[in-house]
């Protein structure tokens, strides 16, 4: 029996025999035509749409004929999830009441909202035959503060540190917030940017509200002067009756017991002249009381 010689070098194999060109039939041909010939009639349908869709967009035939079949605005629906009335708002967007409906445009409204900084996105539509939808969303209201720090200018600082100039605020409203003191809004351009710990001084004021919400209906000022250093961030609320207490930004539902343990040790031993608790210390709160005081003027309360 012979025995196959092995190859010992690649050049040595034998290359496979090339396949052979079968020419098609004539209905394999005619298949092969229609299916090009259907790919390509779609394309030029597609295009053809898409031109005349355009052609009739600029030349105006579709607003002509809008226009024709519009009233004038009689009714503009307002929505909003914050302050802004819709008295303010249709005087601020300043529509015509001789417009037709169909000339109004509402790209140039939307920018024009948009650019309000208490707003935060604006949605206008037009509903045929003579009505402007707007529905808004607003940034919240969680404190107020004073540019570079003097009363020329107040602006209102939301949940997320946004800084807004304020639309519909009345006295009452603008007087419940508590103030921010012992940073300036920093601008870049004609933006305000965020305040980057605003979200650890809410998570204070809404774990302090649900457990000791008449006591926190009395803080008045939160200095932020300490909030962003490095090793020791402090927060200061400044209350109705003086007092400066000190939270350290870790913890707060540990440092809210030991308030709730200083109120009710004050409650029952009334101190006057107290100006200020620290709450900051692990294991103890210190109530600091006024230098003009006979006695001690530091109480260690351990908790």
């Amino acid at each position: 029996m012979a025995v196959k010689k092995q190859a010992k070098h690649w050049k040595d194999l034998k290359k496979s025999p090339k396949k052979k060109n079968v020419p098609l039939s004539f209905n394999a041909k005619l298949r092969k035509f229609y299916s090009l010939f259907k790919f390509t009639s779609i394309i030029l349908i597609v295009c053809a749409l898409l031109g005349g869709f355009w052609y009739v967009y600029q030349s105006g035939l579709i607003s002509e004929y809008l226009y024709k079949n519009s009233d004038c605005v009689k009714k503009v629906i307002f929505k909003s999830d914050g302050k802004i009335s819709a008295k303010w708002m249709v005087d601020f967007v300043e529509i015509e009441k001789e417009t037709p409906l169909a000339l109004v445009n509402i790209f140039q409204i939307k920018e024009k909202i948009e650019n309000l900084s208490q707003v935060k996105s604006a949605s206008i539509v037009k509903v045929y035959p003579d009505t402007i939808q707007i529905e808004i969303e607003e940034h919240d209201s969680f404190a107020k503060i004073f540019e570079n720090n003097t009363r020329n200018k107040i602006l209102i600082m939301s949940s997320d540190g946004t800084f807004y100039t304020p639309v519909c605020f009345d006295e009452d409203a603008l007087a419940a917030l508590p103030l921010i003191i012992g940073i300036n809004p920093i601008k870049s351009g004609n933006i305000y940017l965020a305040y980057p710990k605003a979200n650890r001084v809410k998570k204070l004021f809404d774990l302090a509200q649900k457990r000791i919400p008449t006591y926190v209906s009395t803080w008045t000022a939160i200095d932020l002067s300490g909030a962003q250093n490095i090793v020791l961030p402090l927060i200061y609320v400044h209350t109705k009756d003086d007092i400066r207490i000190t939270f350290l930004d870790k913890d707060f539902e540990n440092q809210l017991d030991k308030l709730e343990y200083v109120l009710r040790y004050l409650a029952a031993n009334p101190i006057n002249g107290i100006e200020s608790i620290d709450l900051s210390m692990k294991g103890r709160s210190d109530l600091e009381k006024s230098p003009l005081s006979n006695d001690n003027p530091i109480i260690k309360l351990r908790k």
